[in-house]
């Protein structure tokens, strides 16, 4: 991603299913060598949808009303040990080439 858009990624955001596991969360995290952050709620495209119709119908005001709803983050961040992660990928990666 960082080589196609050409910058650098302070943290990756994920959301939907996979954020219901932890430990993916946290591989990523600790892959990437990066913060990889979550709202914490993998069903998050049924949320988009009731916001929408909530701006349609009134209850919410703007878009800047819904930004600060469902603002707060858990942050994974990366553990200091990549070797052992590197060496995980890589047998991950013969496990499903095989």
């Amino acid at each position: 991603m960082e080589k196609d858009a050409k910058l650098s990624l302070k943290e990756l955001m994920a959301d939907g299913g996979i954020t219901a596991n932890k430990f993916v969360i946290q591989f990523l995290a600790d892959l990437l060598n990066k913060p990889v952050a979550t709202i914490g709620m993998p069903d998050v495209s049924a949320l988009g949808a009731a916001y929408l119709a909530g701006l349609q119908t009134g209850i919410y005001r703007s878009i800047e009303v819904l930004k600060k709803l469902n603002s707060d983050k858990k942050n994974y961040l990366p553990r200091i040990d990549l070797t052992k992660v590197k060496e995980d990928y890589s047998d991950w990666q013969k496990t499903i080439n095989n």
